[in-house]
């Protein structure tokens, strides 16, 4: 049990959706230390996609304003630490540890 060797481990998880979400906040509640960043498709955090159809059917702009459907704020992603990269994994090299992923713009990372 070495806590420098924890605080260096570096976690990406691919995907910014409900279950990459869980995952996130799982590994906050453990305060397990890792350095954690997360690889998002979508041009927002991840978001409550059941709530969708109630948020596009509502025509009540404020009750619409009232519907958090984020789970995570970007701001409440960077508080915890989290890094938050808009792009789509494109290879994961297990043995490597490494991630590929196309940026926002469509660049190679």
């Amino acid at each position: 049990d070495c806590p420098t060797a924890m605080a260096t481990q570096h976690v990406v998880v691919v995907g910014h959706g409900p279950i990459g979400q869980s995952f996130i906040e799982k590994l906050m509640e453990k305060k397990a230390g890792f350095k954690v960043s997360v690889l998002c498709e979508e041009p927002r955090p991840a978001y409550n996609r059941v709530m969708l159809t109630q948020y596009f059917q509502d025509l009540d702009g404020d009750k619409k304003d009232s519907m958090k459907l984020s789970y995570w704020s970007e701001a409440h992603l960077k508080e915890h630490g989290v890094d938050l990269v808009y792009g789509r994994g494109t290879a994961i090299h297990r043995e490597a540890k490494e991630v590929e992923f196309t940026d926002a713009a469509g660049k190679s990372a």
